[in-house]
């Protein structure tokens, strides 16, 4: 008998709006527009021939059929997801590896020949996020983020691969120099939606204070807010392992000085793990060695509280 199965694309996005309560965070998770999860929910509301939610786009509220609907369909997309995994685990060289976006475009997706060299029978399936918290951990083998000590969650272990440094970045065409704190007011100031206090982060451990600003501009990605500071449109914090290529390459020119921001980044996986997640991991840590830190001139050593 055929399935009678409504979009399976409205579906997912639905159960993100639901669980979350708003469409800007089930877009992010689901790497879309907020438009895109509201057309989605729109194709099944009309194939169930009624409205999931009411009230306002900025303050949906579920209406009784969806309150009915999520849980319902939470526990099918969670019964998929570990039927997948479960077929992806089968092998013990297929490994899912999550990480931040920006962390996959800029350090991670350069070093992949490498890895694919040294280690062709590893399959690795790149799950990326803006941001990667508890919740999303049981959906990889391995996560890299940034946390700071004692943050580990249970029941996983973390390997340690770098300290994260923060430091401004310019243009190496920028016009007007900046040769101290003073001069950043001459600049806007970028910096990333899930790391909107770097700018204070980096004062603070810099022990600067920083000059009114005169414009800030917000960007979604990390590597969206660099590619704007290598187009001289501001001035941006960045972490170094993130903007070290650029710098190397002369896109980038660091004006003033890194400082450790008080996180450093941890592969983390499952105790007892299968041999393409220790080889994984292993690959990582010895990559993360190899990294070159800011050189003595261009780091401040002080450190965040």
């Amino acid at each position: 008998m055929k399935r009678k199965l409504p979009p399976l694309n409205a579906v997912v996005a639905f159960e993100a709006a639901a669980r979350h309560g708003r469409l800007t965070r089930a877009a992010t998770e689901l790497s879309v527009t907020p438009g895109a999860i509201s057309r989605q929910v729109k194709n099944l509301e009309e194939w169930l021939s009624c409205p999931l939610f009411e009230g306002s786009k900025n303050n949906p509220v579920l209406t009784d059929t969806g309150r009915v609907l999520l849980p319902q369909l939470g526990v099918a997309l969670d019964q998929i997801e570990a039927a997948t995994h479960a077929v992806l685990q089968r092998s013990s060289h297929t490994v899912v590896l999550a990480c931040y976006n920006t962390f996959a475009a800029k350090w991670l997706l350069p070093r992949l020949p490498m890895l694919h060299r040294q280690h062709p029978q590893l399959d690795v399936h790149l799950a990326t996020r803006v941001d990667v918290d508890d919740a999303q951990l049981p959906r990889a083998d391995v996560v890299i983020r940034a946390q700071a000590a004692g943050q580990t969650p249970p029941s996983w272990l973390a390997t340690v691969l770098f300290d994260e440094w923060l430091g401004p970045v310019i243009s190496a065409q920028a016009g007007m120099p900046v040769g101290g704190v003073q001069d950043l007011a001459a600049w806007p100031r970028l910096s990333a939606a899930n790391r909107a206090d770097a700018w204070s982060q980096w004062a603070a451990a810099s022990q600067l204070t920083l000059p009114p600003v005169v414009h800030q501009q917000v960007y979604e990605h990390y590597y969206l807010a660099l590619e704007a500071a290598q187009k001289g449109l501001g001035i941006c914090v960045a972490p170094w392992h993130l903007a070290a290529d650029d710098l190397t390459s002369g896109r980038l020119v660091a004006p003033l000085q890194f400082v450790r921001s008080g996180f450093h980044y941890v592969a983390l996986s499952r105790p007892n793990a299968r041999a393409g997640v220790i080889q994984l991991c292993a690959w990582l840590e010895q990559q993360a060695g190899a990294q070159a830190e800011p050189t003595p001139q261009q780091r401040r050593e002080s450190r965040i509280a």
